[in-house]
């Protein structure tokens, strides 16, 4: 019997496990970029990842950062919704405190991404997201009630 330590694949779910395992390798699902100078970066997740009806490929972990690098957004998901980026945002009242500002400092955002990465919808949300133990939005879940 294998200890928990030394098993390998997903905790009972050998289906999950089979899926993950190709030629030796385990794929995490996760994407990334390696600059010039070797170092790795995140990027994202491939089950989150937008694709357009362009065929573009929108990485929503990416758009989620530049949002939370506002002063005041508190939480931010960003998902597709009738062929639109849609982010949907929960901010600080005192700095954000209507959709209007919000947009102006997302159409700055926009600004500096070309046309097929830019946030087309906003949902100002006056409530926070449903979040896991460890404080991670449920992104299914935001997803699931936007729809």
């Amino acid at each position: 019997m294998c200890s928990a330590a030394t098993s390998t694949g997903y905790y009972r779910d050998e289906a999950a496990t089979a899926e993950s395992f190709r030629d030796g390798w385990f794929h995490t699902g996760d994407l990334g970029r390696i600059d010039k100078r070797g170092f790795l970066y995140f990027q994202g997740r491939v089950k989150n990842l937008i694709v357009l009806s362009n065929g573009e490929n929108v990485s929503p972990e990416e758009l989620e950062t530049r949002l939370y690098q506002l002063d005041g957004v508190r939480d931010a998901i960003v998902y597709e919704k009738n062929q639109q980026i849609t982010a949907e945002v929960y901010a600080d009242p005192a700095v954000f405190p209507d959709e209007a500002a919000l947009w102006r400092s997302v159409s700055e955002i926009n600004r500096h991404l070309p046309p097929y990465k830019q946030i087309g919808n906003l949902i100002y949300r006056e409530n926070e997201f449903e979040k896991t133990a460890t404080q991670k939005i449920k992104r299914l879940a935001a997803t699931e009630a936007a729809s």
